[in-house]
């Protein structure tokens, strides 16, 4: 699950430690300590055990040839050379691991184990003096205090070889951090027609284009549609549809608005304007139904005046 986090920094003073956070400032404080930590992970060790200050194994060199945790001088098995604690936060993904050793000859295995799991690197002399890396998943190491331990093992050849450096960092976190916990993340809101079932229950809605969906707190997503009205502009008569707004030039003539089915049109409306007068603008029921109790509405009326229908299910009234 993506986490929000922030691509420009907040005023300092509210990142400090005792600072007041305000309501407003709350979700812009979440997604700035999210950025923070993803792109500055922590660092468990990162230390020089030394370093070679000559080359080749029986060239002159200088005093002390090495600074480094020396490798066995023939092939005998892994052995044990650092032990450390290190504190793997749950929102971490991945460790990383990494070695640089210095070897002139022959062949080199650096071992690291975290908590349950286990990455071994191997070396070759091209690999001399460059660090190279593994990756423990936090799903296989666990997470919280855990002893991380290095081993070193001399697989091949009869060269002196050193650990020189040893790095256990988190992997950077930019896209796959979970979801902070938020006052209110688990309220959840009932969305129903009046004098229907509930639809669902849903702690978001998401607008999209003429319709809301609603994503549920459990399982399933609900469509609520709504409708946007539509404008038509008339001249002479014409059948009326509801959510339509209407403009209306009767300088021809009379315009009949003849209304839709009030079975069909329960809780909807009908909006005409008689923006041009010179004639009547006339609403008629359709069949035998009534519009304020008569078979048809006339209206004279100025220029501009706005008239609003509103279907009870049974007959139109004017709103």
């Amino acid at each position: 699950m993506s986490k929000d986090q922030a691509a420009a920094s907040l005023s300092p003073t509210l990142m400090i430690l005792g600072a007041p956070i305000y309501a407003e400032h709350l979700r812009a404080t979440i997604k700035q300590a999210n950025w923070t930590f993803g792109n500055r992970p922590q660092i468990h060790l990162n230390q020089s055990t030394g370093k070679r200050t000559a080359t080749g194994s029986t060239s002159a060199e200088t005093t002390p040839t090495t600074l480094g945790l020396e490798f066995r001088g023939t092939a005998a098995g892994m052995i044990e050379v650092l032990r450390f604690h290190v504190n793997i936060l749950p929102e971490t993904v991945n460790v990383i691991c990494g070695a640089e050793v210095y070897i002139p000859g022959g062949g080199a295995s650096v071992r690291f184990t975290i908590g349950a799991a286990t990455q071994t690197i191997t070396y070759l002399t091209a690999d001399s003096g460059t660090e190279k890396t593994a990756t423990i998943t936090t799903a296989s190491s666990g997470t919280g205090w855990q002893i991380c331990t290095v081993d070193i093992e001399k697989t091949s050849g009869a060269f002196d070889m050193q650990l020189s450096r040893v790095r256990v960092q988190d992997e950077s976190i930019t896209s796959a951090l979970p979801s902070p916990t938020i006052e209110g993340d688990s309220e959840t809101m009932d969305i129903q027609e009046e004098g229907s079932a509930v639809v669902i229950s849903a702690r978001k809605l998401n607008f999209i284009g003429a319709d809301i969906t609603a994503a549920s707190a459990g399982s399933g997503t609900a469509n609520v549609t709504v409708t946007a009205m539509t404008y038509q502009n008339k001249t002479a008569s014409f059948s009326a549809a509801v959510d339509y707004f209407y403009t209306v030039d009767s300088s021809s003539g009379d315009v009949t608005a003849t209304l839709p089915a009030v079975a069909t049109s329960a809780a909807k409306t009908v909006d005409v304007c008689h923006k041009v007068i010179g004639n009547n603008l006339i609403f008629d029921g359709n069949g035998s139904e009534t519009i304020n109790g008569a078979l048809t509405l006339t209206v004279a009326g100025t220029a501009y005046e706005n008239t609003t229908l509103f279907c009870t299910g049974s007959e139109w009234l004017l709103r």
